[in-house]
């Protein structure tokens, strides 16, 4: 990847990740309040977390067992809706390369 197109790069990387906490948080409304905090607390680490960091891909692989974990309460709830969206959300942050291949297990 060139210089260039790293900070593109990292906005969207950014964009996605809390578009899709988002939307997540939106679905999860009244049925699942548990997902939806999950979701909202995530957004607030997901901000927090690349603030630390210049280098937004490493700010997510540091912290990127907080960052799954409200795409894995997604995961256990029974709304084929909500594990569809988290499902696609954790197959778009290891295509990108953002998370750690520990946290994934």
């Amino acid at each position: 990847m060139a210089v260039s197109e790293k900070p593109v790069f990292d906005k969207k990387l950014l964009e996605n990740i809390q578009n899709d906490l988002k939307a997540l948080s939106i679905e999860a409304r009244k049925r699942h309040p548990h997902l939806k905090e999950a979701a909202e607390s995530g957004i607030i680490r997901v901000q927090n977390t690349v603030s630390k960091y210049d280098d937004k891909r490493l700010a997510f692989l540091s912290e990127s067992s907080e960052i799954l974990e409200p795409f894995f309460i997604g995961c256990d709830t029974k709304s084929t809706k909500i594990v569809q969206m988290s499902l696609n959300s954790i197959q778009r942050l290891i295509t990108m390369e953002a998370v750690s291949v520990v946290s994934i297990f």
